[in-house]
């Protein structure tokens, strides 16, 4: 497992040590947990903005949900 150094002046480690206390985290798993949640979230903004730009020059393709069901073999 890879380990990544971050600095912190003393005003931000505390608050950061006091927010993990309060939610039971420890701080590593507290900055793991934010930074990815943060990843996710700026994915999913891609995905949305993606497909309304598709929406709008009508370039959506969508299917039914009974033909998706057999399209994925999911019956």
């Amino acid at each position: 497992m890879a380990v990544i150094s971050i600095k912190f002046n003393n005003e931000e480690e505390n608050i950061i040590k006091n927010y993990a206390k309060t939610k039971g985290f420890s701080i590593s798993q507290l900055i793991k947990d934010t930074l990815m949640e943060r990843i996710a979230e700026e994915y999913d903004l891609e995905v949305c903005k993606e497909y309304l730009k598709m929406k709008v020059e009508e370039t959506l393709v969508t299917i039914p949900f009974e033909e998706s069901i057999k399209e994925w073999d999911l019956e």
